[in-house]
């Protein structure tokens, strides 16, 4: 399918983004950044030209999701993950998904699925200033689906 022109309308923005964790929609974050691959290998053989021969079916890997926010918010999030973790677990053993949908009525809504996502890092930086305290945490998921497909086969 060809990219469409388009002279007028909007395009997706920061505004266009709605973001759920567990079905709960996030507010008060300022940046979300994720990423998938698909590491595949060049196999070489016997020739004069050493050009490659095929390649592997590859390995998929999903990036670590981060997610920036009001010191306030993440802690709200950390806590309600507490809360569902049960006793004795804190909110980096609990999996979760983090549904993320871009939506503009002049373009194609885009839902992208961070599934089984785990919470590994959390960090702050806070320096004299007016900006808002922020947090980031870091989380690592199995699976990045956009528009219900992934990079891995059969995704």
């Amino acid at each position: 399918m060809a990219d469409v022109r388009k002279i007028n309308g909007n395009r997706y923005s920061w505004g266009s983004i709605s973001v759920k964790l567990n079905g709960d929609r996030l507010y008060g974050y300022t940046d979300l950044s994720f990423s998938s691959k698909r590491t595949r290998e060049l196999l070489y053989g016997m020739g004069q030209d050493h050009a490659p021969i095929g390649r592997t079916r590859g390995k998929f890997e999903p990036g670590d999701v981060k997610l920036t926010g009001y010191s306030g918010s993440v802690q709200n999030l950390l806590d309600s993950l507490t809360a569902a973790a049960g006793t004795g677990e804190g909110p980096g053993d609990v999996v979760f998904e983090i549904v993320c949908q871009y939506i503009e009525t002049d373009e194609t809504e885009i839902t992208v699925n961070l599934t089984g996502c785990v919470i590994v890092e959390e960090s702050s930086s806070h320096s004299e200033g007016t900006e808002g305290m922020k947090t980031e945490i870091t989380i690592q998921p199995i699976n990045v689906l956009r528009n219900g497909k992934s990079l891995a086969s059969g995704g």
